[in-house]
């Protein structure tokens, strides 16, 4: 009779009290779901907690799981997290997720019926976005994950930041690297597959993302911050693989594209319209006629644009975000690289155990809070 897998779940957190409850709540189902199907053994929830100031840990504290928390003067991160909490796990398979997001339990269903198949290393699934409003960065980020879904029923991916992935490839692999500040789970990825393991991202919903402030607000500072730290996490991992030629590829492929270019034409192009008209209005001898000839330019390309696309005048506006979005991710990659990143091995490994868990069985609790 063949052995069912123990399956662990690490849930980072920072000051996510509005989300964690669904999150453990939804983390508990779908241990449950698996366990009724088979499919494997649970074994227990970690929460990795990055010094909340709310009430995210006691809120957590309500729940029959480890809970250990990173100190202030520690280098915190997502991939802190994961690492840390990671070393507390003790499935054969990890179930890693973030404080904001609610996994659905037929999704772990599927992933772990995918993991059946000893060649493959992780599951993903698609994200349902939440956000509270319907401003066109919102409505724009939605559209990009619909379309981002996987034609088939599955495809090959290069990176798992929340999905479930086989332990011992992570450690055979290196683990996450704590330092990172954000791309944590490309770096984790580019690795896993470069010795060749198999990631897999299913058209099947996995959960539900609520972005971390967005329960009452969802800003462009919420999103440059976001890509900010991807990107400086990206620069970062590339100065530590930089001697690894193929993993230098992968990741100047991803900045070098002529879309970032083309970008950079558009801001060079609108910072020249704006300087002309302020020039215009200082020394409008010489500056009028070229300052007017690059407006007429202007406008004409964005008439065209709003003809082309069948967009708003308020949809096209947003088209110039592009700029400022290309310019943070572009400096923060420069940035990360620059700074680089301690090794792993020095980062600390005695957390704040705040809770040991119970030795409750998953199905004591289930009874307990239905």
């Amino acid at each position: 009779m063949k052995t069912r897998p123990t399956l662990s779940v690490v849930i980072i957190a920072r000051n996510e009290e509005k989300t964690i409850r669904n999150c453990i709540k939804a983390a508990f189902e779908a241990l449950e779901v698996a366990r009724g199907a088979g499919l494997a053994i649970p074994s227990g929830i970690v929460l990795a907690d990055s010094c909340s100031s709310d009430r995210t840990v006691e809120i957590a504290s309500e729940f029959p799981i480890t809970i250990v928390g990173l100190p202030a003067t520690w280098s915190l991160s997502a991939s802190a997290g994961r690492y840390t909490g990671g070393r507390f796990a003790t499935g054969d398979l990890v179930l890693y997720l973030d404080g904001d997001y609610v996994v659905r339990a037929q999704w772990l269903e599927q992933a772990l019926r995918i993991l059946a198949n000893p060649r493959i290393t992780g599951v993903m699934g698609t994200d349902i976005e939440r956000f509270p409003g319907n401003s066109v960065l919102e409505s724009r980020l939605w559209k990009w994950t619909r379309d981002s879904a996987p034609k088939e029923l599955t495809e090959e991916v290069e990176a798992i930041a929340v999905g479930v992935l086989r332990r011992s490839a992570v450690q055979a692999a290196g683990d996450f690297q704590p330092f990172l500040r954000g791309a944590e789970d490309r770096d984790l990825g580019y690795r896993l597959t470069a010795m060749g393991h198999r990631l897999i991202r299913t058209r099947e919903p996995m959960g539900e993302h609520y972005w971390a402030d967005s329960l009452t607000r969802f800003s462009y500072m919420t999103y440059f911050k976001s890509a900010a730290f991807w990107s400086y996490g990206e620069g970062q991992a590339l100065r530590i693989r930089f001697s690894d030629a193929s993993m230098r590829r992968k990741y100047v492929g991803r900045y070098g594209t002529v879309r970032y270019l083309l970008n950079l034409e558009l801001g060079a192009f609108l910072i020249i319209v704006g300087v002309l008209n302020a020039a215009a209005i200082l020394i409008p001898a010489l500056f009028l006629i070229p300052a007017a000839a690059a407006d007429v330019v202007a406008i004409a390309s964005c008439e065209t644009t709003k003809f082309k696309r069948c967009i708003s005048t308020r949809e096209l506006v947003f088209e110039f975000f592009v700029v400022p979005y290309v310019v943070v991710r572009l400096g923060a990659f420069v940035l990360g690289f620059l700074r680089g990143a301690a090794d792993s091995r020095n980062y600390p490994t005695n957390p704040v155990l705040i809770k040991a868990s119970p030795a409750l069985s998953q199905a004591e609790h289930a009874t307990e809070h239905s």
